[in-house]
């Protein structure tokens, strides 16, 4: 810790074992969601974990997630897949992670991953017992600011 208050810990400073679990957690959540069980998606976080969606919904709690998920699944996210492109995980303490990956969906009847659904998320998984969870997931949707977005916005829209 500097005499900013910033962490500049190095992500090698991550142990092995930590590493591999935060995988881990990730692969879990992925073939929850790929499989379309809420419950099981559910599962990889807290029960009072704090989870906004790509369009800024907020969820309280794992039971939320696990519901609000399971009815997505069965509707309009029926037969969709995700993939993650980058995961970059760095410690803030020996109990808690600061996770950014970079994914991407696709819906039903798509064959390739589209650009225009590419999301960042940022994670903050912490240990709970011998294993980890994840306590936040905030996800935004990664799009670039052209002249015509710029002008939509400038109107509010």
């Amino acid at each position: 810790m500097t005499d900013t208050g910033k962490q500049t810990q190095a992500s090698d400073s991550l142990p092995a074992g930590d590493a591999a679990a935060i995988g881990g957690l990730i692969t879990q959540l992925t073939r929850a969601r790929n499989a379309g069980d809420g419950t099981a998606y559910g599962a990889g976080f807290t029960e009072t974990c704090d989870y906004v969606t790509f369009n800024g919904d907020r969820l309280r709690g794992r039971q939320a997630v696990a519901e609000s998920h399971q009815a997505l699944f069965d509707t309009h996210l029926k037969g969709s897949r995700i993939t993650f492109e980058t995961v970059d995980v760095k410690p803030l303490d020996a109990a808690t992670m600061l996770v950014h990956s970079i994914g991407n969906s696709r819906l039903a009847g798509q064959k390739t991953f589209h650009p225009s659904r590419r999301s960042i998320q940022t994670l903050v998984a912490v240990r709970e017992g011998t294993g980890w969870r994840f306590a936040a997931f905030h996800n935004t949707r990664i799009f670039a600011i052209t002249p015509w977005r710029a002008l939509l916005m400038k109107f509010g829209i």
